[in-house]
């Protein structure tokens, strides 16, 4: 799972689109308004949900 800040000014959000395009089994997490790294302190109770479901899966 790739987790990337919509704001992430450092690294484009395109960049993970390409690298789930690549690789299949990848899903791509956006988080709403967080910037670089900042993804994991705002990731919020919804985004560890689906976190949580996609290792259950692997």
């Amino acid at each position: 799972m790739l987790i990337h800040g919509e704001a992430d000014l450092d690294v484009p959000v395109e960049n993970s689109e390409i690298l789930c395009e690549k690789y299949p089994p990848a899903q791509l997490l956006r988080v709403a308004g967080a910037a670089h790294v900042q993804s994991f302190a705002t990731i919020g109770e919804s985004c560890l949900q689906e976190l949580t479901e996609f290792l259950s899966d692997i």
